[in-house]
């Protein structure tokens, strides 16, 4: 918590330039994931330097050359997206749940990377979304799906 706190003390002047320009990535009509992608990296690296983290990555040389590929980590926190954003040298979306898509600031990255939310409630949609991607994945395109994540209203009634 207290990086998060850290990070928009040391970002307050520039958040909202920052905004401006996730935001204007989801609403150009000639969308380019790698312009986008290069946005959101920029922000996310200012957003690490700002909460005085430190990410390193190893592997690298494990992501496949050619797109069409899925990143299926683990994963127990927020945080984790920063990493992948920070690290990751190709462009990918990512699938997120429905809770989290409407959280500002995620919302306009969501838009900029043509990222799609999954209602995890509702086995339709979810099973829709599942397929979308699969669609996409075969047409050239990355993402990014945890298969864990913060606890549901479903998983803490368990």
């Amino acid at each position: 918590m207290r990086r998060i706190i850290l990070m928009v003390l040391t970002l307050f002047l520039k958040a909202p330039y920052y905004f401006l320009r996730i935001w204007w990535c989801g609403k150009k009509a000639n969308y380019n994931l790698e312009e986008s992608y290069a946005v959101v990296k920029m922000v996310t690296k200012a957003a690490n330097r700002a909460g005085r983290v430190t990410i390193q990555s190893y592997g690298l040389e494990n992501i496949p050359k050619e797109n069409g590929f899925i990143f299926f980590p683990n994963h127990q926190g927020l945080f984790d997206v920063l990493v992948f954003l920070e690290s990751c040298p190709t462009p990918f979306s990512f699938v997120i749940k429905k809770e989290a898509s409407n959280i500002i600031l995620l919302k306009q990255v969501i838009a900029a990377l043509k990222s799609i939310s999954i209602d995890r409630e509702d086995i339709r949609q979810s099973m829709m979304v599942i397929n979308q991607v699969a669609e996409e994945v075969k047409a050239g395109r990355n993402f990014l799906i945890f298969a864990e994540g913060t606890r549901s209203k479903l998983g803490n009634k368990l």
